[in-house]
């Protein structure tokens, strides 16, 4: 895990996982460039960098003068790397991670402080993004149209209530699994849904949900 902070004129900086030989090879560059919102991942065989990999499911949560987390999770057959605790890109290996002797920071970033350690859960939780209780209320005011999906909300309602401090509890308490709970009848209805979220474990095969 790298940790640090963006000085105000960052526009870019980067991350070598150096490997001690004479070609100085490199197993895993990170290339963080702000002004294009996005991350290259890359790798240099031989004295030979190959194909840049820029594509993320998700933007690049990287701001001027704020901190950041990056997590680089080595799996037997890639990297799986963290941005500020959002799985941001996997990197398979093109070079033995075993070889990998140091790490290099350099750029408009300070405050650098990294740590190696066994993981259980992927990617690291922050605290900034724990889920918020959101009140739940369900009749539908007079000052608004249904047409367009919206509607203003007045009347409480006890199950939907339990079920998101249920979800909080969940992350507070890491509560295990097989974990069974219950819904109030009938509380499943057209135009409701149901929100579930975790975190997936390290190396899985599978897991299910059924209502």
């Amino acid at each position: 895990m790298i940790t640090g902070k963006l000085l105000l004129t960052c526009e870019r900086f980067f991350i070598d996982f150096q490997v001690n030989n004479p070609a100085q090879d490199v197993a895993l560059h990170l290339s963080a460039r702000l002004p294009q919102n996005y991350m290259v991942r890359n790798s240099r065989v031989n004295k030979m960098w190959g194909v840049e990999e820029n594509a993320s499911p998700i933007t690049l949560s990287l701001r001027r003068g704020h901190n950041f987390v990056i997590q680089v999770l080595v799996t037997q057959s890639a990297f799986l790397i963290s941005v500020n605790g959002h799985h941001f890109a996997a990197y398979r290996h093109c070079i033995p991670y075993y070889l990998i002797t140091s790490v290099l920071v350099k750029g408009e970033v300070k405050d650098i402080a990294m740590q190696q350690t066994r993981v259980a859960t992927y990617p690291e939780r922050l605290d900034s993004i724990r889920p918020i209780e959101v009140v739940l209320k369900s009749s539908i005011g007079p000052n608004r149209s249904t047409r367009s999906g919206y509607a203003e909300m007045t009347a409480p309602v006890k199950g939907w209530r339990f079920s998101i401090v249920l979800r909080v509890l969940t992350w507070q308490l890491e509560l295990s699994t097989p974990f069974l709970g219950s819904l109030p009848q009938n509380i499943m209805k057209p135009g409701r849904f149901l929100t579930i979220e975790g975190r997936v474990k390290l190396l899985p095969l599978s897991f299910f949900i059924s209502l």
